[in-house]
């Protein structure tokens, strides 16, 4: 994996650069890159990167300046002592947006999400074709704030998604979850069907995580995903036959 790091001051260079060769010692990482110019000129002679952590505020501005030309379709994992330009970010293929101190457990996260990406941007590639074909455009993805950093949940990364006292969480296949500010009417509307199906009131379940229906009384049915073994979503009769024609095509 080869990766840049963008970063003005050399204490954080070197800290991020070794939590990166203690996760990865074949990792191939670039010298700092501390200035809008020397990131350009990088970037532009090596577009073989597979990700690209950066700084935000740079001594000589911001690092949007030297990704707006020459970023192509790599993931960017941002890292900053400043929440303001997270939305900005996204706008970047930001991945990933970490607040200093920069922790272990944070990259390890960043750097998976960022081995995922070329799936990921072969899909806005499909979505952008479908926006100029006048198709209806459905979420692709999730910005979810954490702690100290916000992080972009890919669709594909969900096993289901819960409702229950008002708060609404997606289990991922890794078997994190994380909490979105959506109700399940809501996400109905902006998930693609062909790919989200709902249960019954509290519950959403991906079609590639679907393992096994069971036969329960009253033609109900029990439904059984594949990352959660011990959990049991129950179909309603009506429901069942929907669930059914969903699954078998």
């Amino acid at each position: 994996m080869k990766t840049a790091i963008v970063e003005d001051e050399l204490p954080n260079y070197t800290e991020l650069r070794n939590i990166l060769i203690e996760i990865d010692p074949q990792m191939v990482i670039s010298q700092q890159l501390p200035t809008i110019s020397e990131t350009r000129r990088y970037l532009l002679s090596n577009n073989d990167v597979d990700v690209i952590f950066a700084d935000i505020r740079l001594g000589d501005g911001l690092v949007f300046e030297a990704l707006s030309d020459v970023i192509g379709n790599t993931p960017v994992v941002f890292t900053t002592a400043y929440d303001e330009y997270a939305i900005r970010a996204f706008n970047y293929n930001g991945i990933a947006y970490l607040l200093k101190p920069i922790q272990k457990e944070d990259v390890c996260h960043a750097l998976i999400t960022a081995r995922k990406w070329g799936t990921s941007s072969g899909s806005i590639r499909q979505l952008f074709m479908s926006m100029q074909q006048g198709a209806k455009v459905y979420r692709q993805r999730f910005l979810v704030s954490h702690a100290d950093y916000s992080e972009v949940i890919g669709v594909e990364r969900i096993s289901h998604i819960m409702s229950e006292n008002g708060i609404t969480r997606l289990f991922l296949t890794d078997g994190h979850s994380a909490v979105v500010s959506y109700s399940l009417d809501d996400l109905c509307n902006q998930l693609d069907p062909s790919e989200f199906f709902r249960a019954n009131r509290q519950c959403i379940v991906h079609i590639d995580h679907v393992k096994r229906l069971n036969n329960w009384f009253r033609g109900k049915t029990i439904l059984k995903v594949d990352c959660y073994p011990d959990l049991s979503i129950e179909v309603s009769k009506e429901r069942t036959s929907k669930l059914k024609q969903w699954l078998d095509r």
